[in-house]
């Protein structure tokens, strides 16, 4: 819930901001805001294949902690 109200916020930050005289502070806190959504989705990842739920290897498919481990 956190994650879509921050990017939708954004990008409606980014669209006022490309509409009014005053853009660039708009687009300053619309970049500031992906940056904190892009880093709470960044951390959420890691702490769901930090909690035991199997990671996901290129092709979608479940990749073990041993091979996990070899290619890290």
């Amino acid at each position: 819930m956190k994650l879509k109200l921050l990017f939708w916020s954004a990008v409606l930050l980014a669209v006022i901001g490309a509409y009014s005289a005053e853009g660039t502070l708009f687009y300053f806190f619309a970049t500031h805001l992906m940056m904190i959504a892009t880093g709470l989705c960044m951390i959420r990842r890691e702490q769901k294949t930090r909690a035991g739920v199997p990671a996901k290897g290129p092709a979608g498919k479940s990749v073990s902690a041993a091979s996990r481990a070899k290619a890290g």
